[in-house]
Formats: C-alpha cells, structure tokens, sequence
C-alpha cells in the first residue's frame, strides 16, 4: 500500500529592496523613490534588538505563556496578545516589563507584533529542542542547543502579516 502522507515544501528568499512605491487608497502609484539604506540599517539594528529584549523575557515568562493557546478562544485570548501585553502600556494594560516602551518608544504596532511573533517562535523553538535534548541518552545526544540570534534581522512588510487576533 502506497503512503499518501504529502510534504509541504516551503521556500523564502530575499530581494534587494531599491524602491518604495506609495498608493493610494485606490491603489493607484502616488509616489516613487529609492531606499534609505541607512535608515534600513537602522531599522534593522533597532528591530534586532528588540527581538532579543523580547526572547529574554518570554524566556523568563514561559511558564505563564506557554498556558495561553497560540490562537484566540472565543472570549479569550492568545498568546502573542499576552506577550504583547507583558511588553507594552496601552488603554486597558500597563506592562509588566515597561523597559520595551521606553526602549522603542515609536516602534508601528504592526512592527512590535511581528517582533513578537518572532521572538515566541523562538523561544518556544529552543525550548522544545532543550527538552528533547534533556531526554536523550547523555552518551549519544551531543551538544546542549543554545539560543541562537541572527547576526541581520529584517522584518517583512507585507500588510496580511501586519494583523494580530486581539480578542
């Protein structure tokens, strides 16, 4: 019998960002121009630094997120909403770690939560790996994983990875 289990294959690659193109609400071209590569640079370093902020802390709070399902329940929450909530003051919320504000005082919404998401997938990524780690034969399982960090982190700016369930 003939084993009908598929494989998704995904594949990423990066393009060398020359241009911004601005639209309007009619998604018609309002404005053309080049890339500030320092101030992508900048964004890049500043961005970088806030995932580590975020892994250290999600690191400490594991305990607690890791209770709280990776989507929202009706009437509940999910666990990027909790991190988020750890992190930064809004209306209803003061942070538990108001370092992050003060730190990235203008960081876009949509930047912090695509920070966050990285930030849970590794931290939740290392852990797993460590338990499996901790589970092995100490004679066959090999060196202790660490929690790696890229030496260049660039977000993508796509607006469908800009949304967060907030419920």
């Amino acid at each position: 019998m003939e084993d009908k289990k598929s494989m998704r294959i995904r594949t990423a690659y990066t393009v060398d960002l020359t241009t911004q193109i601005t639209l309007d609400s009619n998604h018609q071209v309002v404005q053309v121009k080049g890339i500030d590569r320092k101030l992508m640079e900048h964004t890049n370093a500043v961005c970088l630094d806030a995932l580590k902020y975020c892994v250290s802390i999600f690191l400490s709070e594991w305990d607690m997120l890791s209770k709280v399902p990776t989507t929202a329940k009706k009437g509940g929450t999910s666990r990027k909403r909790e991190a988020d909530r750890l992190i930064h003051t809004g209306r209803e919320n003061i942070a538990k770690y108001p370092e992050f504000d003060r730190r990235f005082p203008y960081m876009p919404a949509y930047t912090r939560r695509a920070v966050i998401a990285d930030a849970l997938g590794m931290v939740s990524s290392y852990l797993s790996n460590h338990k499996n780690w901790e589970e092995e034969d100490p004679l066959i399982r090999g060196k202790e994983p660490t929690m790696g960090f890229p030496s260049r982190y660039e977000l993508t700016f796509y607006e469908q990875e800009r949304d967060m369930e907030l419920l």
